[in-house]
């Protein structure tokens, strides 16, 4: 946590919370009434968990409250017919909650961060639950739309999930999801430094891991 202090930390990238992309995949797949609305409330009490121990939860109380009315919709959907594209649509959302809920975080905290849709830069090909990043696209749309940014300050966004060129949600592939975030966020001269660990209804950060293999203990925030 600390580290976001220092001032050459310009980019926070994290992913969701711990048991949400299981649910959400879960949802995606298509659920019977009963199944879904009991996985519905499970994500709600993970999210709210969280949201719950800020100084002053309503400041973004009504964003994460209309992100779960958004899953709400996509789950019953998907309980009709089920697509990759839906599914990436639904799974991006544990990542856009658990980096909202962290910039307020990081703000009660003295930090001045400032939430960021990884979406807006990362684009890929349309291949959904497989997409693969377009690094020249990524690059170009970095500069023009997050470099300012990160010259403002502290950022904090999304790190597996981008969009296609009519700006549909896409994930990558699973086996290759950490070449899909190194490369796209290479190419853009960003760096990766933290991500959530897999703790249910808790926020943890960990540092990238070091040259040599040397990691950081993970703390809890």
């Amino acid at each position: 946590m600390w580290r976001c202090f220092d001032a050459n930390t310009r980019i926070v990238v994290l992913s969701a919370s711990a048991g949400v992309t299981n649910i959400l995949v879960a949802l995606a797949g298509g659920l019977e009434p009963t199944e879904r609305f009991s996985q519905l409330d499970a994500l709600r009490q993970i999210q709210f968990n969280i949201l719950e121990r800020l100084r002053y939860p309503n400041v973004i109380r009504e964003e994460i409250e209309r992100l779960l009315e958004n899953i709400t919709t996509l789950a019953e959907a998907a309980a009709l017919a089920s697509s990759t594209a839906l599914t990436d649509e639904l799974v991006s959302h544990g990542e856009l909650m658990s980096t909202l809920l962290f910039v307020e975080i990081l703000r009660e905290r003295g930090i001045q961060a400032q939430w960021f849709d990884a979406r807006k830069v990362l684009r890929t090909n349309d291949r959904f639950g497989r997409a693969e990043p377009d690094i020249a696209a990524v690059a170009e749309l970095t500069q023009q739309q997050l470099a300012p940014r990160l010259a403002e300050g502290l950022v904090v966004t999304q790190g597996f999930i981008g969009s296609e060129a009519k700006g549909r949600t896409t994930t990558p592939r699973p086996r290759r999801q950490r070449l899909y975030r190194r490369s796209a966020w290479r190419s853009a001269e960003c760096h990766p430094r933290r991500y959530l660990d897999r703790c249910p209804g808790d926020l943890y950060y960990r540092p990238a891991r070091r040259a040599g293999g040397e990691t950081h203990r993970r703390h809890r925030l």
